[in-house]
């Protein structure tokens, strides 16, 4: 079974003010970010926004093949 790389998600979950928790999603990512890049990258969001990152979610999207001989 083969796999390729198709796509790469990360949702940034962050804080409010009021502490309530929000959802930001950014698509069409490289394929695998690292835990340095996916804090810096919600460092910039949270200048950005005035909210506080909590936690990241990144979800990779695949094409899974079975090749027959």
């Amino acid at each position: 079974m083969n796999t390729t790389w198709t796509k790469t998600t990360l949702t940034l979950m962050m804080r409010t003010a009021d502490d309530k928790l929000i959802r930001q999603s950014f698509s069409n990512l490289i394929e695998a970010p690292s835990d340095t890049q996916i804090k810096g990258f919600a460092g910039v969001v949270e200048t950005l926004t005035g909210n506080k990152f909590d936690h990241a979610i990144v979800t990779t999207t695949d094409d899974v093949s079975d090749i027959i001989l």
